[in-house]
């Protein structure tokens, strides 16, 4: 009997401990949930826009509006799908769209006190000149800044980053879209 006793007393010390410190152990969790930073997902999307007839390309409902609305505003009625990259981070992030990865976006961005409004105080992209060669490698050259950008963003938003004018011969131009999906 007394090597029962001890056990018992030894269980239910345990038991006390462990309920203890789950009570104590709830506010803490509770502080770290609120003070950790919020992942949130970003779609960029590269567009050319040429003068000519409308033409849209396959895009969501949101993006297709902000398209006609440029339509009506600038130049360019002929539109075509470059690439559309993703970001998933809790402050900043890169990826590298288009052919041969030749295009790089990156953001920097900061949540507000204002629920579900986004301060992005660094938004760029930047174009790799590149060349493939006879056998289909790609060699890179120089890196040009396209656009430099800040603004707020409310999750579920899209907005125009920027247009600017491509290097060549057409009168081409490049949007950028960026959404905050979440």
């Amino acid at each position: 009997m007394l090597g029962t006793k001890p056990t018992a007393l030894a269980a239910a010390v345990i038991l006390a401990l462990f309920l203890g410190s789950t009570a104590t152990a709830e506010p803490q969790d509770d502080l770290l949930r609120q003070s950790a930073p919020t992942t949130h997902e970003f779609q960029i999307t590269l567009i050319r826009a040429r003068p000519g007839q409308l033409s849209l390309p396959d895009l969501p409902s949101d993006a297709l509006e902000v398209l006609d609305d440029i339509a009506h505003v600038l130049p360019y009625q002929d539109f075509e799908l470059i690439d559309v990259g993703w970001m998933r981070t809790h402050r900043q992030a890169s990826v590298r769209m288009g052919e041969a990865a030749s295009f790089e976006a990156y953001l920097e961005f900061q949540d507000t006190a204002e629920a579900q409004y986004l301060l992005v105080y660094e938004f760029g992209l930047t174009q790799r000149e590149f060349e493939r060669d006879g056998e289909g490698r790609v060699h890179y050259g120089g890196t040009e800044t396209l656009l430099s950008s800040s603004f707020g963003i409310t999750v579920g938003e899209t907005v125009v980053v920027g247009t600017s004018r491509l290097n060549g011969p057409d009168k081409e131009a490049l949007i950028v879209l960026l959404k905050a999906v979440r």
